[in-house]
C-alpha cells in the first residue's frame, strides 16, 4: 500500500514524457525541408541549365522550364530520372480525361497536378512501377500517398472497368 503514491507519480511522469515527445515530433515533422539551390549554370552532364538562359523571377515558371528541358541519357543519375518519369500525354485521348478523382486519395487539386504532368487516364497510372511512383511522389510532394492509398492497384481496377464499359 505504501508503493501506490510512487506508482502514480512514475505513471504521471511517463505520461508527461510521452506527451512532450508527441508534441516535439509533431513540430519537427512540420519543419520545412532544406533543398540547396544550384549555384552552377551547368548540370552534372556539362550541359547548360535552361534556367540560366532566361531571367525567371517566378518560381512556378522556373519549375515548368526545368521540367520542359530535355533530359540527358548519359547513364548517370539523370538517366535514372528519365526512366522513372511516367509516360505522359500532351492531351487526353479523345479530349476526354478519365475522372482520376475516383481513385481514393486523389482530389481536384491532385488531379490537376497530374494533368499538368500529362497523366489523364487510369491505364497510365496502372502502368507505373516503384521508380515511377517514387518520382511522382517526390515531384508532387505526396509523401508516400501513392503507395499508401494504392493508386496503381485502384487504377488497374478502374481501367478494367472503363474498358468493359467502352
Amino acid at each position: 500500500m505504501d508503493d501506490i503514491p510512487q506508482i502514480i507519480e512514475v505513471s504521471l511522469f511517463l505520461l508527461l514524457a510521452f506527451l512532450i515527445g508527441c508534441v516535439l515530433g509533431f513540430l519537427i515533422r512540420k519543419l520545412p525541408v532544406y533543398k540547396p539551390a544550384r549555384s552552377s549554370t551547368k548540370d552534372e552532364a556539362g550541359e547548360i541549365d535552361p534556367l540560366s538562359q532566361k531571367d525567371t523571377s517566378n518560381l512556378a515558371e522556373a519549375k515548368l522550364l526545368k521540367e520542359a528541358a530535355p533530359e540527358t541519357a548519359s547513364g548517370d543519375e539523370s538517366s535514372n530520372q528519365v526512366a522513372a518519369r511516367p509516360a505522359t500525354l500532351k492531351a487526353p485521348r479523345n479530349n476526354e480525361p478519365d475522372n482520376l478523382k475516383k481513385i481514393k486519395g486523389i482530389g481536384p487539386k491532385i488531379e490537376s497536378g497530374l494533368h499538368e504532368l500529362g497523366v489523364y487516364h487510369f491505364d497510365q497510372i496502372a502502368g507505373w512501377n516503384k521508380q515511377t511512383t517514387d518520382w511522382v511522389d517526390d515531384h508532387l510532394s505526396f509523401k508516400g500517398r501513392i503507395e499508401r492509398d494504392d493508386w496503381v492497384g485502384q487504377a488497374r481496377t478502374l481501367s478494367r472497368v472503363e474498358k468493359g464499359n467502352a
